[in-house]
């Protein structure tokens, strides 16, 4: 059995719309399954409160961020298509005070990983595929 099938067994109508299928979208993306990855990503809706459950390791704002920081990765096209309005209501539990050690973490991912997708640096540069080591 793999992760998908466990998911698909326990998980079968969450999964596909909480963190799980955006890393699972990554990593298909990674695994040049592009049109699955697509179908997966297309799933997760920032800020879906339907399927978060919310404590210490588990909130919108670490969510958020780590959606953030795999689509700046491996689908960039679309981090460019989220707006300012957008981003100003991921960031805002950061102004309400509303975080902890682990969900600022993944926030400064997230803004890191967004400075690096929007840099002027050549399509390719930071791109591992090719990297041999």
């Amino acid at each position: 059995m793999n992760l998908r099938d466990w998911l698909e067994k326990h998980e079968h109508d969450r999964w596909q719309k909480d963190i799980t299928g955006v890393y699972l979208a990554g990593a298909l993306h990674l695994l040049h399954k592009d049109a699955e990855a697509e179908r997966l990503i297309d799933s997760h809706k920032m800020d879906n409160r339907d399927t978060i459950e919310r404590d210490d390791f588990c909130q919108p704002l670490g969510m958020n961020s780590q959606y953030i920081a795999v689509i700046a990765r491996e689908f960039p096209a679309r981090l460019r298509k989220i707006s300012a309005e957008q981003f100003h209501h991921i960031l805002k539990p950061i102004g309400d005070g509303d975080f902890n050690t682990l969900s600022s973490a993944y926030a400064v991912r997230a803004l890191k990983a967004l400075l690096a997708c929007n840099s002027a640096k050549p399509a390719g540069a930071n791109d591992h595929r090719g990297a041999q080591g």
